[in-house]
């Protein structure tokens, strides 16, 4: 509705209402073939629709102004010269289009090859707007020609929007006489100042994610209305200990539900919500041997009200010290417990304890980083056994002492017997009063191999040493976990791998002979799913200078359209710094379609100087009339496309927060995107037409 608003006030009613119809033409098509695909009508490929609904009218845009430009020049109201207007028409313009639409669909492309869940995430989207566009070149070619050739009714000349419209046009081109056509007049005169300008933009908007300002995160922050808290003990306390740390988290959480209900409870209004008991739906409480796990979820009044990280920070500081005890809170789509995670490994286990605490302590120095914990968690006491001299003498192996010492401990199986259903199993073993120390351990005789007997103690060491609560072993080796957490406001997690990564890490491994240090999962897909992007990314771009530069026959013409395409990357820069956004895959994607789009309303102006340029003239000349002939299709098509995205860009369901920055990338790239069309493309042409 939106969309074919914008077309009703720009364009005349029977442009509009055809190009309107051409969207739902594209919709069907792209429904007919989703299935073939395997692309199911989900909350991704229906956001996918929701992005094309701007974007598929840029054609239809393009080829109804050039065949109402047609038919007015011949002022002719017959049926068969208005068809041959019609194919004049979209003769004058089909090169462009058909240039534009691929340029598109190859900027779309890179989000269908990424690898992971970023891959599978983002190819029903990408497959749902390729398939709208390509039935969206069909219908602008073949079908909207056809309706724009049919004599127009008189009847439709007399309603208010008719006469409306011309008050908006002639604003329109009073805004481009006044200030668009002196500004760009200026521009051209100042050429080299003006890319001088964009360039140093470019260069801004670089260092500011660079410099960590802007973060790079796998996902968007996705708040979620319902989350999970995570509470674990360590294994040497006893299950008492886990309820105790439980209650007091429990505690915490009424507390601050009860305070937030008495709030909301004086301020409601009569008649609104009166009776709603809680701004949470409920706690729900699991308490195991070591640890705990707390479920919640806001009510419909809480989701309105309540900010999550607000209430996550306010929980967190009423539970107070746990002591030992860690506690997560996870409540973001994708959410893992800790930011930065290193998996330590050595050939010799003992350099472990010393490597995983000298990296602690250099984690813990950076600001913003906190919780930083290792997995070397203590466990409950081992008794452990070592071999004597004489036992090896009288040929003992380690294995048959524990061997025997667990048969006696815990038991060796010797009937199974059936009791209705369930099946009994008879253990022998030491009575419970003659396992209950280590004198009587080491008084347990053991057979020789020779059939004599002789207690454990004169065959091995008996010592009881502090035990480990897990062992963690890749590739046969064991490893030690370090983790923490890093505060977001006050640290970049990718600023501070590239620094460890680069001084600190470097200095453990010369300290520490034989040390493996590797990083985290997430971070490994983070950099898998960011190299395939940057090469689909590349391969995009070579893709569409090939197709500018065969028709155009020219190989610096196709430079000129791609240096839209950083500007509009740099819009989606800024709009995330002030949104306070992290630029998320779906950013990136974004971006990068965005750099296909803009790529369309320079093709627009470059086709238009092709027809009109004269060689006799200043190149100035006809830029300064191509241009400002142009601004209304190309503001028409930034209209439209954020008429689409803006449904989108407001949308408050927790479901679709992770799809927002995806669009606002979109957006943004293609306000600065026109900008580039507009300005930066006609000062480049005239650079390269002066040399």
């Amino acid at each position: 509705m939106l969309v074919c608003l914008v077309l009703t006030l720009f364009l005349r009613l029977r442009v509009a209402l055809w190009a309107g119809v051409g969207i739902f033409t594209s919709v069907l098509g792209a429904l007919w073939l989703m299935p073939v695909l395997a692309v199911s009508l989900n909350m991704l490929s229906l956001f996918g629709f929701l992005l094309a609904m701007g974007i598929l009218v840029d054609d239809a845009i393009i080829i109804g102004e050039s065949v109402y430009s047609h038919q007015k020049e011949r002022q002719m109201h017959d049926a068969e010269a208005s068809l041959a207007a019609a194919i004049k028409g979209i003769q004058a313009v089909a090169l462009p289009v058909i240039l534009s639409v691929l340029v598109a669909l190859v900027a779309f492309l890179p989000g269908l090859f990424l690898p992971g869940w970023a891959g599978q995430m983002m190819k029903p989207i990408c497959l749902v707007m390729i398939l709208t566009l390509v039935f969206s070149l069909i219908e602008a070619l073949l079908i909207l020609p056809s309706h724009l050739a049919a004599p127009g009714s008189p009847k439709l000349s007399a309603s208010a929007l008719e006469r409306l419209r011309p008050t908006l046009k002639r604003g329109l081109e009073r805004f481009v006489e006044r200030y668009y056509r002196p500004f760009l007049q200026c521009a051209l005169d100042w050429r080299y100042l003006t890319l001088a300008g964009f360039i140093v933009f470019l260069l801004l908007c670089g260092a500011w994610v660079d410099s960590g300002r802007i973060r790079l995160a796998i996902q968007a922050d996705a708040v979620k209305d319902s989350f999970w808290v995570s509470l674990k003990t360590p294994e040497d306390m006893p299950y008492s200990e886990a309820r105790n740390r439980s209650a007091q988290v429990e505690q915490a959480f009424f507390s601050l539900r009860d305070e937030l209900d008495g709030v909301s409870k004086e301020q409601s209004k009569p008649g609104l919500d009166s009776n709603r008991a809680s701004v949470v739906v409920g706690l729900e409480t699991n308490v195991w041997e070591h640890g705990a796990g707390f479920w919640t979820e806001f009510s419909a009044s809480g989701r309105q009200r309540i900010v999550v990280e607000d209430f996550i920070n306010e929980w967190r500081k009423r539970i107070g010290d746990l002591g030992r005890t860690q506690i997560d809170f996870l409540y973001k789509e994708g959410n893992v417990p800790y930011d930065i995670e290193f998996d330590l490994s050595a050939a010799d286990p003992g350099q472990l304890p010393n490597a995983a605490g000298q990296l602690k302590t250099t984690l813990a120095a950076y600001p913003g980083v906190y919780d930083v914990i290792d997995s070397s968690e203590p466990g409950q006491p081992e008794v452990r056994l070592t071999l004597k001299p004489d036992a090896e003498r009288l040929g003992i192996r380690l294995e048959d002492l524990s061997e025997q010492v667990r048969h006696d401990y815990f038991g060796d199986e010797v009937e199974r017997l059936q009791r209705e259903r369930n099946e009994v199993k008879v253990m022998v073993r030491y009575p419970r009063e003659e396992r209950q120390s280590l004198d009587n351990l080491t008084a347990m005789p053991v057979q020789l191999p020779d059939g004599q007997r002789a207690p454990l103690g004169t065959l091995a060491e008996v010592t009881l040493t502090p035990g480990v609560a897990r062992l963690i072993r890749q590739d046969r080796r064991r490893v030690s976990k370090v983790q923490a957490r890093v505060d977001p406001q006050k640290a970049d997690v990718n600023a501070l791998y590239s620094e460890l990564e680069a001084s600190e890490l470097v200095l453990l491994r010369q300290r520490y002979p034989g040390l493996s240090i590797g990083i985290s999962q997430e971070r490994q897909d983070q950099e898998a799913m960011t190299g395939a992007l940057k090469q689909n990314t590349l391969i995009a771009l070579l893709v569409i200078y090939v197709l500018i530069a065969v028709p155009f026959r020219s190989y610096l013409k196709p430079l000129i359209f791609l240096l839209a395409g950083p500007v509009a990357w740099s819009g989606a820069i800024v709009a995330h710094g002030l949104a306070g956004l992290p630029l998320s895959m779906e950013s990136l994607v974004g971006m990068i379609a965005a750099s296909g789009v803009v790529v369309n309303d320079s093709l627009v102006l470059l086709d238009y100087l092709k027809e009109h340029q004269d060689p006799k003239k200043p190149i100035s000349d006809p830029i300064c009339e191509a241009c400002p002939a142009c601004f209304r299709p190309i503001l028409l098509a930034f209209l439209t496309n954020f008429a689409g995205f803006l449904p989108a860009l407001l949308e408050t369901s927790p479901q679709a927060q992770f799809l927002i920055p995806m669009t606002l990338s979109l957006s943004a790239g293609l306000l600065l995107g026109m900008a580039a069309s507009l300005i930066l493309t006609p000062v480049c042409y005239t650079v390269l037409g002066k040399r």
